[in-house]
């Protein structure tokens, strides 16, 4: 996994089990999001994109200074930013606090980010989750009530709510639930989502993470 040095922003190297202290940026990728490629290159430090990027190292410099590969990083990541892109900035008449009557919590609900698969996984495993509407202004924390209340079911619910989740492949319907199921299978795309969750099911009895599975 590579890193982005959120004070001098150079990309460091892979890292091994002794991590620094890091965040991780769950988001719906747009057009103007800045790929490794256009970063390494220079490219796009002028568009939304790049600048969005910028705004949230600052984020969480700041976070960071107060308190299989992809999943396993999830974890030790010490603040998860969520940028939810399709939810404008608060008018002047409204807080930018979810504990406020007044605030975007009808439009927070119905963000796009709920309805993808890979995201929803991002925010359940670090402790400090700060979520962010499309200009980067605060919405609240994981643990406050309004905002736990959409999430909370998620660790509960793992294979029930994958039925209305969209991916590009139907096997990653399953393969995205096994950093929460702490087992690894092999990643065999084109064999069904059938066959992948059956084994899944039985490498969590195997594991005798949860015997109930198949009731």
């Amino acid at each position: 996994m590579r890193l982005l040095n959120i004070k001098t922003l150079e990309l460091t190297g892979c890292i091994g089990s002794d991590v620094l202290r890091y965040a991780i940026l769950s988001h719906r990728w747009g057009h103007d999001g800045v790929s490794l490629q256009d970063y390494l290159a220079g490219q796009k430090q002028n568009g939304a994109g790049y600048r969005k990027m910028l705004k949230l190292c600052e984020i969480a410099r700041t976070g960071l200074g107060d308190k299989r590969s992809r999943l396993h990083g999830l974890s030790r990541a010490q603040l998860c930013l969520v940028l939810l892109s399709d939810v404008a900035p608060l008018s002047h008449s409204s807080t930018k606090n979810l504990d406020s009557e007044n605030s975007s919590r009808e439009h927070f609900v119905y963000s796009e980010w709920f309805k993808r698969i890979w995201p929803l996984l991002e925010p359940i495993a670090p402790s400090n989750v700060l979520f962010l509407n499309n200009d980067c202004d605060f919405l609240g924390w994981k643990h406050q009530e309004k905002i736990a209340g959409l999430i909370e079911n998620a660790t509960k619910l793992w294979l029930s709510w994958i039925s209305d989740r969209q991916t590009v492949r139907v096997e990653d319907l399953v393969y995205c639930l096994l950093g929460l199921c702490g087992i690894n299978i092999l990643f065999l795309y084109g064999e069904g989502i059938t066959r992948t969750f059956e084994r899944l099911q039985l490498e969590l009895i195997a594991n005798s993470l949860n015997d109930s599975v198949v009731a």
